[in-house]
């Protein structure tokens, strides 16, 4: 789902417990709602989208790329991107990278779809702006007007809404 300015969405997780947003451009956003859990949001520039394909087979746990490379071209460095969150483009599903290789990257994908790579699925990195387990005002704002944002809600019960305004 994605939000746009002037616009609220619940996240409600359920089944696995995560649910996420998209949310373009800057704003102002509002966590609120009664909810006991953890909203992490995470932002990706333009320069991070479809970063890499999976080449390393079908149903990996890990992400494989024998090509990855910075969108300037310049190598991945081993444990660099640690800290940093990956996205399947394809299935929906995200996690927090724990380690990786000049080719490989590891998380515990979450949420979408299916939770593992397959030949040909494309991913994209997302920095993690903050985490947050209780209701929040936040204010973000990006020089470069591609910068995509996302919230991860991972719960244990409750509702937390995002609101968005200018």
């Amino acid at each position: 789902m994605t939000v746009r300015q002037n616009d609220t969405t619940a996240l409600a997780a359920t089944g696995d417990q995560t649910d996420k947003v998209y949310i373009q451009g800057d704003g102002n956003f509002i966590i609120s709602g009664t909810w006991a859990g953890t909203v992490t949001f995470l932002k990706r520039r333009a320069l991070w989208k479809s970063i890499g394909v999976q080449d390393g087979g079908d149903a990996q746990a890990a992400f494989t790329d024998s090509t990855l490379t910075k969108a300037t071209g310049t190598a991945i460095v081993a444990d660099e991107l640690i800290g940093m969150w990956i996205s399947n483009d394809d299935t929906g599903s995200v996690g927090p990278i724990t380690d990786n290789t000049a080719t490989v990257v590891t998380a515990t994908q979450i949420g979408g779809t299916d939770q593992t790579w397959d030949d040909d699925e494309t991913a994209s990195l997302w920095q993690v702006v903050g985490a947050y387990t209780t209701n929040q005002n936040l204010t973000f704002n990006e020089a470069d007007n591609r910068t995509d944002f996302m919230a991860v809600f991972v719960k244990s019960s409750g509702t937390a809404h995002i609101e968005i305004s200018q």
